[in-house]
């Protein structure tokens, strides 16, 4: 998964790089960090990770 990471946030280094494994989606490093501060979800060995079923909420969280 971390793989898969490095290779699209080696492309769109500006953005926030989601990915998602099964029913949930990851981010890593800086990404997770600006995630974790705009939700509150645990930010655990450099990762954060989120049910599908809420990614309306932490795409709304970036909007802001």
């Amino acid at each position: 998964m971390k793989q898969k990471y490095y290779v699209v946030k080696g492309r769109y280094k500006d953005y926030i790089v989601f990915v998602k494994s099964g029913n949930f989606w990851n981010c890593f490093y800086g990404d997770a960090l600006i995630i974790h501060f705009l939700t509150g979800y645990s930010f655990t060995n450099y990762h954060v990770g989120f049910p599908s079923k809420v990614l309306d909420k932490v795409l709304n969280r970036l909007e802001i």
